[in-house]
C-alpha cells in the first residue's frame, strides 16, 4: 500500500503533499504514516474522504506522532471547550491547523485572552 492508495489522492493531491511536506518521502509508510492515519481516522471518526480533506490540507500531520503530539493536543481542545466528538471531528475537519497548534503555548492563551475580554 501506498499514501496515494491509502488516501485515494490524486496525481495533483499527492503533488501538494509532497511539496508542502518534503520529509514525508523519508517516512516509512507502514511504520510511521499508516499507524498515524488509523489512530487519527479512528479518534475522530473520520471518513475516508474527511482524512483525505486534512492530509491534503496539512500535509504535515503526517510527519506528527499521533500519541506524543496529536492526541494530547486534540483531548486537550476537547476538554477545554468542552466539545462533544461530533463536534472536534467538525473543528479539526474545517479547520486542519489546529492540529499543529500546540495547545499549551498556542491555543490556550489565546482561549484565556477571550474568556478574559469577553467575561466568559
Amino acid at each position: 500500500a501506498s499514501l496515494q492508495e491509502r488516501l485515494s489522492l490524486s496525481d495533483e493531491h499527492l503533488r501538494k503533499v509532497v511539496v508542502r511536506n518534503p520529509s514525508v518521502l523519508h517516512l516509512s509508510f507502514e511504520s510511521n504514516i499508516s499507524p498515524s492515519l488509523a489512530a487519527l481516522q479512528e479518534r475522530l471518526s473520520l471518513s475516508d474522504e474527511q482524512l483525505r480533506k486534512v492530509v491534503v490540507a496539512l500535509s504535515s500531520v503526517l510527519s506528527y506522532n499521533f500519541d506524543s503530539n496529536i492526541c494530547p493536543s486534540l483531548d486537550a481542545l476537547q476538554d477545554r471547550l468542552s466539545l462533544s466528538d461530533e463536534q472536534l471531528k467538525k473543528v479539526v475537519v474545517s479547520l486542519p491547523s489546529v492540529l499543529s497548534y500546540s495547545f499549551e503555548s498556542n491555543i490556550a492563551p489565546k482561549l484565556k485572552f477571550f474568556q478574559e475580554e469577553l467575561g466568559l
